[in-house]
C-alpha cells in the first residue's frame, strides 16, 4: 500500500526527491525496497524516493513521508513503536504530509494502554 501510494503522488505531479517511505523494521524496510524495486510491479521506478527504517531518518525530514506500520496481532502489542524516540522521528519528519499505513485499531489499542 505504502508503495501504491508513492505512485500515486508521483502520477500527482510530487517528484521522487520529496517522497520518503519509513518502517519500523530493517527487514520491513529491505523487503519494500526488493518491491519497488521489480520492474513488472510498476509502471515507473521509484529510484529516488528514499526507503529506510525510522531509526536510520533520524534529523532529516522530506516533504511527504510515509510510514509503514506492520504490527498487528490480538494483544495489540506494537513492538519498536513503544519506543517515544521512536514515535518523535516518525511523527516529526515530514513538512507537508505524513501518512501512515498499518492496522489502526492495533495503534488505538496501544496508545489507549500508554
Amino acid at each position: 500500500m505504502a508503495l501504491s501510494f508513492a505512485h500515486y503522488l508521483l502520477q500527482n505531479n510530487y517528484k521522487q526527491e520529496q517522497i520518503t517511505i519509513l518502517s519500523l523494521y530493517s527487514s520491513q524496510a529491505l523487503e519494500i525496497v526488493k518491491l519497488a524495486n521489480k520492474k513488472d510491479n510498476w509502471e515507473m521506478p521509484l529510484d529516488n524516493v528514499r526507503i529506510t527504517t525510522v531509526d536510520n531518518y533520524q534529523g532529516e525530514e522530506n516533504d511527504i513521508i510515509i510510514i509503514s506500520v506492520v504490527r498487528s496481532n490480538r494483544d495489540n502489542v506494537i513492538g519498536f513503536l513503544k519506543s517515544a524516540n521512536r514515535i518523535n522521528v516518525a511523527l516529526s519528519r515530514a513538512r507537508n504530509g505524513l501518512y501512515i499505513f498499518g492496522n489502526a485499531d492495533c495503534l488505538a489499542h496501544a496508545a489507549k494502554k500508554s
